[in-house]
């Protein structure tokens, strides 16, 4: 509640005042010295006006806490629901697992979260604010989801119209989810004005950075091939968490295998082992297709020992040569992935350099919508809620000397 004059004051606990009534505070405080300064929130009318949503964005942080769980936990989200009044309980519910759902990368599950959101926002008796900001943000996030975040969970991450040959040589070719994702945040910055909120920027940075980290998957003038290999590996993986963790254990370990062959394409690329000349891509010495084996065999003759994963790179291909996706019907045991991936992609991060760490941890990234974003895009009512400053509680401020 906002404190009124009068009211007890309560050590230990965040104290909501409105400005008109800071001095009356301040004579309060001075009989109650165990009151921190950092305590009290300077609450302006508009956000007074709706005091019981304004309650929850003043949460936002320790509700972002429950939303980043793995998995969500249930109860921990009830066990918020006794701070707010009963009118928000379903907003902060859909908002919490909204949150989740991107941080988890699932389009599908991020797709109708916003659309639950969207049909409680317009039904209940939230701000005007919200209604706006956050259904447009949320219209935003359905597209985010659908056009950006889906295709990063397939397998294949290049579109063609044709199965051309020639397009085996992906590195030639732009990408098709860069400008995608250039789109999404040219909507964003129209959405919400050519300088986003606090809130939205670092969305829009996450976009962005995306957007020019699959840029490094084709060739340029400035980027040979083996660097787009690299940023093909860092791509696969990053992907091996993200498939994991949303239940698609089979294309987690085709991503373990991609991530392996194309790191091992950059560095056979960086000896000028390989030969680009035939319509695929060759082992520059024997004519050999460029493949798992015959990569590692170069490798090796590059001086590459593959020490303490040896073993596991060849269980890796065994069992990727058995999917249904490339000559069998066999699947491996989750466990049995995970602990594959918990091998074989830190030991490519250690043997690489700067660049594809640098791609590693963009492709890694989480969508960091936030659950403040969500509650207030615009910033304006964390911006009516400031903590008092040192001259507002200082009762010479107020003749009280």
């Amino acid at each position: 509640m906002i404190w009124v004059p009068g009211s007890p004051v309560v050590g230990g606990k965040q104290i909501f005042v409105a400005p008109s009534d800071l001095e009356e505070l301040v004579v309060e405080l001075t009989c109650a010295p165990t009151i921190r300064p950092s305590d009290v929130i300077v609450v302006q009318p508009h956000v007074a006006a709706h005091w019981a949503f304004a309650r929850v964005v003043a949460e936002a942080e320790d509700l972002q806490a429950t939303a980043a769980a793995r998995p969500l936990d249930l109860k921990r989200i009830n066990e918020h629901l006794g701070m707010f009044h009963a009118d928000m309980h379903e907003v902060v519910v859909a908002v919490v697992i909204l949150v989740n759902r991107l941080n988890q990368s699932d389009a599908d599950g991020s797709i109708t979260a916003a659309h639950h959101l969207q049909a409680i926002v317009a039904a209940k008796a939230v701000t005007p604010v919200m209604k706006a900001s956050t259904s447009k943000l949320l219209n935003w996030i359905v597209e985010l989801a659908d056009l950006g975040i889906r295709p990063m969970s397939w397998p294949s991450i290049f579109e063609h119209n044709t199965p051309d040959p020639a397009n085996k040589k992906w590195w030639k070719w732009p990408h098709t989810l860069s400008p995608a994702l250039t789109r999404l945040s040219n909507r964003l910055s129209a959405t919400f004005g050519t300088t986003p909120p606090t809130n939205v920027i670092k969305v829009k940075s996450w976009v962005d950075g995306l957007a020019s980290a699959f840029d490094e998957l084709t060739l340029d003038v400035a980027r040979p091939e083996s660097d787009c290999f690299r940023a093909a590996s860092a791509f696969f993986a990053a992907a091996v968490d993200r498939l994991l963790r949303n239940g698609h254990p089979i294309l987690a370990l085709i991503a373990i295998h991609r991530a392996w062959e194309w790191f091992m394409c950059s560095r056979c690329a960086d000896q000028n082992l390989l030969d680009f000349s035939w319509k695929k891509l060759r082992i520059r010495h024997d004519g050999k297709d460029c493949g798992f084996d015959s990569l590692r065999t170069e490798s090796r003759r590059m001086g590459h020992t593959f020490a303490g994963v040896h073993t596991d790179l060849d269980t890796l291909n065994e069992w990727r040569n058995m999917l249904a996706y490339t000559h069998g019907l066999s699947a491996p045991p989750e466990m049995e992935v995970a602990r594959l991936a918990a091998t074989l992609v830190p030991a490519i991060r250690n043997s690489s350099n700067n660049y594809w760490r640098r791609l590693y941890s963009t492709f890694s990234a989480n969508c960091p919508i936030t659950t403040s974003a969500l509650l207030d895009p615009d910033d304006m009512f964390h911006q009516g809620m400031k903590a008092a400053s040192a001259v507002e509680l200082d009762p010479a401020t107020y003749g009280l000397t």
